[in-house]
């Protein structure tokens, strides 16, 4: 595929995936006067306006509808007998990789029929090569360094994905185009020069979780990295940009490729790069656990009890939000060369990409791109949910109540007292048929007992339990009655009724995706404020419940999500006289962060305040104490100060 040749067409299946569309763009602005025809199953106006953004030349680009496993790739026939006449470059992009979602059978079916197929219509077609994109997982457990050279060495694949690609290579390399090319990719991330990305797997599965432990955990504090095998990694231009240059420069026959950046890192320096670019700049090496777990898991093929071991810790794994399958990747025995495509590459004027250098735009970008998209992603993880919530009526439950029905919720259960309160806040809502009040006192436990019995009876879908209501009296205990009346009431609504809930539903949430259980906590739990020590403790209890239970029902799938709120001005903090006039967080504000903590299954939410405090407690109990009892008292007299400097900016004025 010298250049200099007569005009070609350059045809890319898959073209409106991560890497099919960075082709398409790169062959648009590499071969200027050259056809693009871009091969898709739909996804035709988001890749022209993609290209568009990038100032394609649009006018060079057909777009055609197919299948690239049916009979000749969906291609219609007269779009066959324009391609038969013209000299063809074919860029086999088009594959299945979820590995989140293993499906032996739709691998075979895309990746190695899919790939059978293709091959047919370059033999339809009589293409002058045909470009095959594969991956360096073809190498399977293979122990030692995996080259160009070798194929035949992989001694079996943890994934039907990597063995569904081995045996697609087998097709190209029998096959009797001319010119043919083997492009063995490493792990694909986002764009070197913008940070921009597609599709979210590989190493970002982790970015969640890291996003998490950055919101929760203090700057400054050491966090672990783990070490784990080399992941050859490949941004997708530079990918893109290596796969048209070789194949534009290829001789006749068969040529593999392996194209990722020289500089291999390991899976613990790549998480160190990334936590530093989220600002985490003190890293716990703990490098010594990846050969822990190494060998732990070489045991485990031998052993029962083991092997039960580590299916449990998967399965905490899991419900921990830690993406396993992404495990076995990470935990990569191969090492990986590209010495002869690097220097081949090289040749043609093309420098590795290196990670350190463009780290930080991929972690931005990542965080850009969950910004964009949080009404989608919203919109996705409560379209077609049944949700049973408590304290609906008012406050941050009926705001949260509106929200979740403007994000598609398919239906709410209301417990509560007020069926007329629940009525008014859902009454301009078009969809306010989909919520339904319980009747139910959460002060009466005989009340919680047949609210409990009736949604069992009802044998209705539970996929989201929200404990939002809560008592709150603002009172030392030295002056609380003598019956104690206060600290029985807070405990049964703040503790026992849910505790009494979460026993009665959570077993009809078993095996329900995406599950979630969340309580509104109180950041009272995590500083010492005077006058809600009762309040603080009930909602204290039902915090450790939510710590344990995941222990508990480790596997089942079910996330229990704590969401610790500072103040907020609700019908319950406007009883409290000393409280009316300092600043709180509002409904909206409020809501948003328990519907986000929702979303993403966190186990615990908040502010950087209660967690700088948490960590204090520990640390200088007695240093936390005097910080959090006059800060409470100083806070407590803001509309003071307010006025102090409002009188002062008047006398400055004057």
């Amino acid at each position: 595929m010298n250049e200099g040749e007569q005009l070609a067409t350059h045809l890319v299946t898959g073209a409106a995936g991560f890497l099919g569309r960075q082709l398409v763009l790169e062959l648009l602005h590499r071969h200027a006067r050259d056809r693009v025809v871009a091969l898709v199953r739909d996804g035709e106006d988001e890749l022209r306006g993609w290209l568009d953004a990038r100032r394609a030349d649009l006018a060079r680009l057909e777009v055609i509808r197919g299948e690239v496993t049916a009979e000749q790739c969906g291609v219609a026939a007269d779009q066959v007998s324009v391609l038969s006449g013209e000299r063809v470059h074919m860029y086999h992009t088009a594959a299945r990789y979820d590995l989140a979602r293993a499906d032996a059978a739709q691998d075979e079916k895309v990746n190695v029929e899919g790939t059978r197929r293709a091959l047919e219509l370059a033999k339809t077609i009589a293409a002058a090569s045909f470009a095959h994109v594969s991956t360096v997982m073809v190498a399977g457990r293979y122990q030692g360094i995996w080259t160009e050279e070798h194929y035949e060495e992989a001694p079996g694949w943890p994934t039907s994905y990597a063995s569904s690609k081995h045996r697609a290579e087998l097709l190209v390399r029998d096959s009797s185009v001319p010119v043919r090319g083997i492009y063995r990719l490493g792990v694909l991330v986002g764009d070197a020069s913008t940070g921009s990305h597609f599709k979210e797997d590989g190493v970002y599965g982790f970015f969640e979780a890291i996003r998490s432990v950055d919101r929760s955990v203090p700057r400054g504090l050491p966090l672990p990295t783990i070490g784990w095998g080399p992941i050859p990694l490949c941004p997708v231009d530079h990918a893109a940009r290596a796969v048209v240059a070789l194949a534009a420069n290829a001789d006749r026959g068969l040529a593999v490729h392996h194209v990722f950046e020289d500089d291999v890192l390991r899976a613990d320096e790549i998480m160190r790069l990334v936590l530093e670019a989220a600002g985490r700049e003190r890293i716990l090496d703990l490098a010594w656990v990846g050969h822990a777990v190494q060998d732990f898991n070489e045991r485990a093929e031998h052993d029962t009890v083991l092997t039960q071991l580590r299916d449990d810790i998967l399965a905490i794994l899991r419900d921990a939000g830690i993406p396993q399958h992404l495990l076995a990747e990470l935990h990569q025995p191969t090492q990986f060369s590209n010495d002869i495509t690097s220097a081949h590459l090289r040749e043609l004027g093309i420098e590795s990409t290196m990670f350190t250098s463009y780290v930080s735009r991929i972690w931005y970008g990542w965080l850009a791109h969950r910004m964009r998209d949080a009404c989608a992603r919203r919109r996705a993880f409560f379209s077609g949910k049944h949700v049973v919530m408590t304290g609906g009526s008012s406050g941050i439950g009926a705001e949260m109540l509106r929200r979740m029905l403007d994000s598609g919720v398919a239906s709410v259960v209301v417990l509560g007292r007020h069926a007329e309160r629940v009525a008014s806040v859902v009454a301009p809502h078009p969809e306010r048929e989909r919520v339904e009040h319980l009747p139910c006192d959460l002060l009466d436990p005989e009340d919680v007992t047949s609210a409990v019995d009736q949604l069992l009876s009802d044998d209705r879908p539970i996929d989201v339990l929200v404990l939002s209501a809560g008592l709150s009296i603002d009172r030392r205990l030295l002056d609380m009655t003598d019956d104690l009346n206060e600290l029985a009431r807070m405990t049964q609504v703040n503790f026992l009724a849910p505790t009494h809930l979460i026993r009665g539903l959570v077993p009809l949430m078993e095996g329900r995706p995406d599950a979630r259980v969340v309580t509104i906590s109180t950041i009272s739990t995590q500083l010492d404020v005077p006058g809600f020590s009762v309040y603080a403790a009930t909602k204290a209890a039902l915090d450790r419940v939510f710590s344990v239970l995941p222990a508990e029902l480790a596997g089942k799938g079910i996330s229990f999500v704590t969401v610790r709120l500072p103040l907020v001005k609700t019908p319950m903090t406007d009883v409290h006289v000393r409280l009316r006039d300092v600043p709180m967080l509002s409904v909206g504000r409020a809501s948003e962060i328990v519907l986000a903590a929702l979303e993403t299954g966190d186990a615990r939410a908040g502010t950087w305040l209660g967690s700088m405090f948490e960590v204090l407690q520990n640390l200088h109990p007695e240093l936390a104490r005097a910080l959090s009892s006059i800060g409470w008292r100083a806070y407590l007299r803001t509309p003071y100060f307010a006025r102090l400097v409002d009188a002062q900016l008047r006398r400055n004025d004057a």
